[in-house]
């Protein structure tokens, strides 16, 4: 399911993602209904074309969410999903449309006993190209390093992806949050995934 946060929904369904248990509610965007046989192709790692089944409706979800965030303000989505449903597939074919005319910059979360703080913003930092610096010195800059990732999603309209935030360490959820709080400054679509 794909779910947009906002102070202005009133509607729960399902649980909650991480980042809004103690927050904002959040407001369904697609409906259970499935149609069978819808096919949406995407180019797959080995050269060959990939197809997607059912999933031509969220593709088109994220398309409009995409286009909406680029005329600001800037928007948060969740995308819902058991494992093994599909969901890094829909966002890699997502972001593979938005990359020709957009900075991508994805961070995935790890299945780590004891996850590296900040462990997404670390990917995010190398799709930046240097503009997103993160020290590894434990001077615990975590609120400079927020700053600078709504500042890098500020610059132009750009899609983030943070991937299984279900396996984020507590500093990863706190970025989501404060992000969340302050994506209508930009122009960009910030998804979660979990």
């Amino acid at each position: 399911a794909l779910h947009r946060a906002g102070p202005q929904s009133g509607r729960v369904c399902g649980r909650e993602p991480p980042a809004t248990r103690r927050g904002a509610a959040r407001e369904p965007i697609t409906s259970p209904q499935r149609r069978a046989q819808m096919r949406v192709s995407t180019p797959a790692a080995e050269g060959q074309a990939l197809t997607l089944l059912e999933r031509e409706d969220l593709l088109a979800q994220l398309d409009a969410r995409w286009s909406q965030a680029r005329d600001g303000p800037g928007q948060l989505v969740f995308i819902e999903g058991e494992a093994g449903i599909g969901k890094t597939t829909v966002l890699r074919a997502f972001a593979a449309s938005v990359r020709a005319h957009a900075p991508v910059y994805w961070g995935a979360c790890e299945a780590m006993e004891t996850p590296r703080p900040l462990g997404a913003l670390d990917d995010i930092a190398i799709d930046s190209g240097g503009k997103l610096v993160i020290p590894h010195d434990g001077s615990g800059e975590r609120h400079r390093l927020f700053v600078a990732f709504v500042d890098l999603l500020a610059e132009r309209p750009a899609l983030a992806v943070l991937e299984d935030v279900h396996w984020a360490d507590e500093a990863t959820l706190d970025l989501l949050r404060y992000a969340g709080r302050r994506i209508a400054r930009t122009r960009s679509l910030l998804v979660a995934s979990f």
